[in-house]
């Protein structure tokens, strides 16, 4: 009788004792894996903002191993206290000592805050109204001429991962509408280029059938943002590659971080120079069209640091504010905020890669920057200011994971 009504009491709640266990077995595997998202969200919030400043490579590169060696050490870490303890509930494991009673807790914490954000982000996110149209084409160059592009092991051993698009350029066609825009640049014609990462695991004929693409659109500028030439066993690609952009108005360029690798910073800019580009890092260049002025100038920061001396652009008396147009080459989208001091009407920056890879649904986790993956890569309004972060072309390693580089080819439009 005694049986019969505890299997009775059973029946009434709805539940077994087996099925207490499978829940509370389940509740565990959630808190483990929203600790575990914690701990590498904190992980890579530490990789995003040392790779914004201007710390030197090697220092780089070793805090890239120490926090991969962390991320997994606290997950070996993790398994031992559970094996030592004979237990798999996640509790008992917060309690054990106190290092796991604060940090594990901290970890869930973050994972909140890290996936509330990113909901927000996703539900706030509208591409601005100033983008007119946008369509995107995807060219396979390995496939169109016909051979493999990629040299050394390592490249090679990155083009089989699954979802790489090295190869595959996404040629991003943009309409944007600029208030106040000179009724002479209606139509003016811009290509975006930046992140070629020239490091001799990507054919020479990858770049120079970039080349001919951006050419082919017949653009009024060429404007480059960094990260050009990695390794100097490249730099005679300078001439051929660069030497060969053509622009109506002129190629116009700053460098980025990966550039300081290059020893000798003046013979580097002499090249440059001499296969016709322009450096315009801390300087105005202007171009008159018809009655019209484009203003550009270029943020190194903070790698190179010319942009820290520049005045704010005295226009001719001659040129009213109706017919100035002032354009920021940035490589960074950090400096932002140094931008909106200079009233530019649009910013155009690389270095971030689009994240390089992009999980499907979730988007990119690791950027390069202060702001994370914010301005991985996109089109942004920033008060005034009008923002493209180019996902580029290319980086020093062959991975682009659901993230291909890409050509931006930009018309301007004018807006009320």
């Amino acid at each position: 009788m005694t049986q019969r009504s505890a299997l009775l009491r059973q029946e009434d709640v709805g539940c077994s004792p087996l099925q207490n266990l499978k829940d509370n077995v389940q509740m565990d595997f959630v808190w483990w894996v929203a600790s575990g998202i914690g701990h590498l969200g904190i992980c890579v919030v530490i990789f995003n903002q040392i790779h914004s400043t201007s710390l030197p490579r090697t220092w780089r590169k070793r805090t890239e191993k120490v926090l991969f060696s962390i991320t997994v050490t606290f997950g070996l870490y993790l398994l031992w206290q559970m094996i030592s303890m004979g237990t798999l509930r996640f509790w008992p494991v917060v309690a054990s000592n106190s290092f796991n009673g604060v940090y594990l807790p901290l970890c869930l914490a973050s994972a909140c805050f890290f996936a509330l954000r990113w909901l927000y982000r996703k539900w706030r996110y509208r591409q601005p109204s100033q983008v007119v149209s946008h369509s995107v084409s995807i060219v396979d160059i390995q496939q169109e001429l016909g051979k493999s592009l990629y040299h050394g092991a390592k490249a090679n051993l990155f083009k089989s991962l699954p979802g790489n698009k090295a190869h595959q350029i996404a040629v991003e066609r943009m309409t944007f509408g600029v208030a106040g825009l000179p009724k002479d640049l209606e139509g003016l014609k811009i290509c975006h280029l930046s992140d070629f990462h020239l490091t001799g695991q990507l054919d020479q004929e990858f770049f120079e059938r970039i080349v001919k693409m951006a050419n082919e659109f017949e653009p009024d500028l060429i404007l480059v943002t960094g990260d050009l030439v990695d390794e100097a066993k490249c730099l005679d690609w300078v001439e051929p590659i660069f030497g060969s952009l053509s622009a109506t108005h002129g190629v116009f360029y700053v460098l980025g971080n990966h550039d300081r690798r290059m020893e000798d910073e003046k013979a580097y800019r002499q090249r440059l120079k001499d296969s016709g580009m322009v450096g315009v890092s801390g300087d105005w260049h202007t171009i008159s069209i018809k009655d019209a002025t484009i203003a550009i100038t270029g943020n190194e920061l903070p790698w190179f640091l010319d942009a820290k001396g520049l005045k704010d652009y005295n226009q001719p008396p001659e040129v009213a504010d109706e017919d100035l147009l002032k354009i920021l080459l940035s490589h960074s989208p950090d400096q932002i905020t140094w931008a909106r001091e200079f009233g530019f009407d649009l910013m155009l920056a690389g270095h971030t890669h689009g994240g390089q890879a992009r999980i499907p649904l979730i988007g990119p986790i690791v950027a390069p920057s202060r702001f994370g993956i914010l301005y991985a890569g996109g089109t942004f309004m920033i008060g005034q200011m009008l923002m493209h972060v180019t996902r580029g072309i290319s980086g020093d390693k062959c991975i682009r994971i659901n993230c291909p580089p890409e050509i931006g080819l930009i018309k301007l439009t004018g807006r009320d």
